[in-house]
């Protein structure tokens, strides 16, 4: 048996690598090219971003699929075909004269992006980590946060310097690098087809699943539906943080500050959750970032100087962490390892659409009301039921 630790940190490597393209990439840094192209194309933004919504909408189904379309048989040659799927897209959208050619080209991209993102990250992750799992997978997911925030300005001067074709060429070329680690080092999706075993592998598990009956896993899988579309749906407030700063008067630097923290937040939230579940078990921490969520709400909603305006926003980013790693650890919990992969792709699905949903209306909601405070009130009540959602899941359990 190869008990080699490398390897664990090659896995982790390469998941950090995939999610740096699936979401660094081509969800995080999309804002930056709405402006330009709309300007070239002669058309609305919302047009143009609406390239962004189909992405998703995509990559969720892709993500739905992961299971049945990539295995352990064909990993490299998937990971290899998909890589070349997204930088070839990519090319291509820097040569696009047509907008409609623009949404076709992203839906492409954004559903093989969603074969190797988060849901194959989190399977991943999963199978190869019994112990440290909230640290490996927040690590992993983090990159998310840290690549946007590594990428967006170096995309952004490209776009500046030599246009938003240019830009497009450029994040081919980044898509490859990023996803060379795992088609060099990423050994298979699970260990044992390898020779390995789990990190801190032990043969009886500590962490049992929450024991159910029929009737109260479906229960929970209608919960947890719920739970995503709500966590990861209002990710989506973030960016809009600019506009509720110049909404509150101030200049737009107090915005984009706002938004910078909370990307912050979206990397640094990760690392604290899971290693806060590590070390004292799933339902306290979730539990506590889902108040952190509730009360940085309240914040926005009540309190408008610029430091209190910072610090919820800060909170508010971790938001990012309930959508992930919160999610994640509650599809493990409730419906086991060996259902990750049947369930977990559905939760996500739920939470991209919640995102996609979200994106739009909060700005169509705010032209309707010429007011935040109407969105504000309507995500507390919504994190409150995330909260006493979680209360009931983990309702048996002492951690």
């Amino acid at each position: 048996m190869n008990n080699s630790k490398g390897v664990y940190l090659l896995v982790v490597l390469s998941m950090c690598g995939l999610i740096g393209t699936s979401l660094g990439l081509i969800t995080n840094i999309a804002g930056l090219f709405f402006s330009p192209i709309a300007e070239e194309f002669q058309t609305l933004r919302g047009s143009v971003s609406l390239t962004l919504t189909l992405s998703n909408l995509l990559s969720a189904l892709g993500g739905l699929l992961m299971p049945k379309l990539i295995n352990d048989s064909h990993l490299k040659r998937a990971l290899i075909l998909c890589t070349l799927g997204i930088s070839i897209t990519s090319i291509l959208l820097g040569l696009s004269h047509s907008l409609i050619l623009m949404y076709l080209l992203h839906m492409i991209r954004g559903f093989v992006a969603g074969l190797t993102g988060i849901v194959l990250i989190t399977v991943v992750i999963n199978n190869w980590f019994q112990e440290r799992v909230g640290l490996a997978m927040s690590i992993a997911l983090s990159f998310s946060g840290l690549s946007g925030a590594i990428f967006s300005p170096l995309i952004n001067q490209v776009i500046t310097i030599s246009g938003w074709r240019v830009g497009f060429f450029v994040v081919g070329i980044l898509a490859i690098l990023l996803n060379l680690p795992a088609i060099l080092f990423l050994p298979s999706i699970h260990p044992e087809s390898k020779g390995y075993q789990p990190f801190g592998y032990k043969k009886i598990q500590d962490n049992e699943v929450i024991s159910s009956t029929k009737e109260t896993s479906k229960v929970y899988f209608v919960i947890c539906c719920i739970f995503a579309s709500i966590a990861v749906g209002f990710t989506s407030l973030t960016q809009h943080f600019p506009g509720i700063g110049q909404a509150y008067g101030y200049a737009t630097i107090v915005g984009a500050t706002m938004l910078s923290l909370a990307m912050i937040a979206n990397s640094a939230g990760k690392v604290i959750l899971g290693i806060l579940i590590d070390t004292f078990g799933s339902k306290r921490p979730i539990l506590l970032h889902c108040m952190i969520l509730c009360f940085s709400t309240i914040s926005l909603l009540l309190f408008h100087s610029p430091i209190m305006l910072y610090l919820a926003s800060f909170f508010y980013g971790f938001v990012y962490s309930v959508a992930n790693i919160g999610l994640a650890t509650m599809t493990k919990d409730l419906f086991g390892k060996e259902n990750y992969s049947k369930t977990y792709p559905t939760f996500s699905m739920f939470g991209t659409i919640g995102s996609s949903i979200t994106a739009s209306g909060i700005g169509y909601i705010y032209d309707y009301t010429h007011s935040y405070s109407p969105i504000l009130i309507m995500i507390l009540t919504l994190f409150i039921l995330n909260t006493i959602f979680v209360l009931y899941c983990y309702r048996n359990k002492t951690n």
